[in-house]
């Protein structure tokens, strides 16, 4: 027993930190509303857990390594919603050793290891366990992978090297765009860690081409297997019509494409309807909105006057728009001050140099991604995530902290702790002012609207605006196989799964291979949608199918109403 509390009290920071993470995990859980951002998420949530059919290793977006690895968890222990527990769980043993990294190790006063614990998960904590979101959390693992790269590079210990595969995997697995991204900082880092701390440029640069070569084996073997897995039954031409249509939007100017570039697309046959349905994601019409059709409406929008403008010019306005986005501004300024405090304080050059390669580092990502159209808020949460928590965990390593101001450390902690309890007042105010919400999930879901489907003669074709938030899970945490059937009988518009392999299969089963000219054809095809998305439908159809056709509502279910399209159905 004295044995076991002298280990304990070796490891006191640890076990503090570990302890604090653990609580605010689960108070997060408790209070907080834990949900998907975008509709991404719910769709390979749905896949792996078996709504659509058996449960599939094919999650459309992530690895078939991942995908295989989510099966087997759900094989082995079914009942579990895996999907969201992987990124839970992952995310809280990543804040937690990040928080014994950036504490400085177990040589840091307790004072000093509960304010960074506050301090990381106030920071993180909303974003990782409230807010879940595959590309967000793929940077995040990637980011985790170089810190303890670093760790294992200062002291050569394997956990950290075990830590390190563990979180390549992931990042790769769940997207490896965003491993790529974070891929250049994480190697500036490796390199400049080395020569800051005093190894030589030729260890330097052996060290860092192993890692780097290792690193590559990895995702090249990963991807390698992905490419061929996604070559086959009907995957290939799936993502090759999901990267036109992804053209089509990235591009920017679906909105206003209907009045900037209407004459160049009437020349390749689209008119103002398909317009209106590519806005609304209603372009479940694969005899009409194929591959070509879109990749030519992406040409189209290319060579308009929103291509001209340079890459320097695009990069430096989306750059802008940080200042608007609240959480996206608070680690921008934590970054410059980081910058700031090293160009002043640090006697080290070559560290100095490491922070300024950083700051060209995130304008050089703003300028790929801006010239590629991919420059979402989530791609740019990860490149300011990457540059905070590389750049502080560097110094850590590098230097240590030192917490012997006793004035100032509780300073820190007062601040650390009012940060806190701000955030825990307002989750219990979420929590006891909109209790439902919390557990059940949110205004808007559409659990009642599966729930409530009662005839299976009717086949449900959801429009993809509405149904896009995606949250159709009553209670996010017992997403199963009962799903199933529910879907059975409904296929959502214009969604990311549109046009891959399970739902073909589905519509094909169920005989209508082209759900838009169904609705004009079959009386027991109908939409699920509002009155605009119904209207824009009607549009679309007259100009294609049926110039007599009519629409006329039915019925609501789960808050949702039910039209149905004919030129003589009742």
């Amino acid at each position: 027993m004295k044995g076991f509390i002298k280990q304990c009290c070796k490891y006191r920071s640890e076990l503090v930190i570990a302890g604090i993470c653990l609580a605010c995990f689960i108070i997060r859980l408790i209070l907080g509303y834990t949900h998907y951002e975008i509709n991404d998420d719910m769709h390979m949530n749905l896949i792996a857990a078996g709504a659509y059919s058996a449960d599939s290793q094919y999650l459309i977006f992530c690895n078939i390594l991942y995908g295989y690895f989510l099966k087997i968890l759900y094989h082995l222990i079914p009942g579990v919603n895996w999907y969201l527990w992987v990124f839970l769980l992952s995310s809280l043993l990543g804040i937690t050793a990040l928080c014994i990294v950036l504490s400085g190790g177990r040589d840091v006063p307790l004072s000093g290891a509960v304010i960074t614990a506050f301090l990381i998960n106030w920071l993180l904590g909303e974003q990782f366990y409230n807010s879940i979101q595959w590309t967000k959390n793929a940077s995040f693992y990637a980011i985790l992978l170089f810190i303890f790269l670093l760790c294992f590079l200062k002291n050569g210990k394997r956990r950290y090297l075990l830590l390190a595969l563990l979180y390549c995997f992931l990042s790769i697995g769940i997207r490896d765009s965003c491993f790529a991204m974070v891929l250049p900082f994480g190697m500036l880092f490796v390199a400049g860690f080395q020569l800051a701390a005093g190894d030589g440029i030729r260890k330097t640069v052996l060290r860092t081409l192993i890692v780097a070569a290792g690193l590559f084996l990895i995702y090249l073997s990963m991807s390698g297997i992905q490419k061929y897995a996604y070559g086959q039954d009907g995957w290939k031409e799936f993502r090759a019509y999901t990267l036109a249509r992804a053209s089509v939007l990235d591009y920017g100017t679906i909105e206003e494409m209907g009045e900037k570039h209407e004459g160049e697309l009437s020349e390749i046959g689209v008119c103002r309807e398909d317009i209106d349905m590519l806005k609304r994601s209603l372009f479940d019409d694969p005899d009409f909105f194929t591959t070509d059709r879109l990749r030519a409406i992406s040409k189209t929008i290319r060579s308009g006057e929103s291509a001209h403008k340079t890459s320097a010019f695009l990069a430096g306005e989306v750059l802008g728009q940080v200042a608007h986005r609240t959480l996206m501004f608070r680690i921008c300024m934590i970054f410059w001050g980081i910058l700031l405090a090293v160009l002043i304080f640090s006697q080290n050059v070559i560290f100095k140099l490491l922070s300024l390669g950083t700051a060209l580092g995130i304008l050089g990502e703003y300028y790929c991604l801006a010239r590629i159209a991919r420059m979402v808020w989530r791609v740019e949460y990860g490149i300011w995530l990457a540059a905070v928590l590389l750049l502080s965990g560097t110094f850590v390593l590098l230097y240590g902290m030192k917490w012997d101001r006793r004035k100032l450390n509780m300073i820190l902690l007062i601040f650390a702790a009012l940060l806190v309890l701000r955030d825990a007042y307002r989750l219990f105010n979420v929590f006891s002012t909109e209790k439902q919400y919390s557990i059940a999930g949110r205004e808007g879901t559409h659990y009642e609207f599966f729930s409530e489907i009662k005839d299976d003669s009717v086949f449900y074709l959801g429009d993809g605006y509405i149904f896009m938030a995606g949250e159709w899970a009553k209670n996010i945490y017992d997403i199963d196989r009962s799903y199933e059937g529910y879907f059975s009988r409904f296929s959502s518009l214009g969604d990311w799964d549109t046009g891959s392999p399970p739902v073909v299969e589905k519509l094909a089963s169920a005989g209508i291979p082209n759900p838009i000219r169904a609705l004009a054809e079959h009386g027991d095809v109908r939409l699920a949608s509002d009155e605009e998305g119904a209207g824009v439908v009607l549009r679309y159809l007259r100009a294609h199918y049926d110039p007599e056709i009519e629409v006329v509502k039915r019925e609501s279910i789960g808050g949702v109403e039910i039209w149905q399209f004919s030129a003589g159905h009742n």
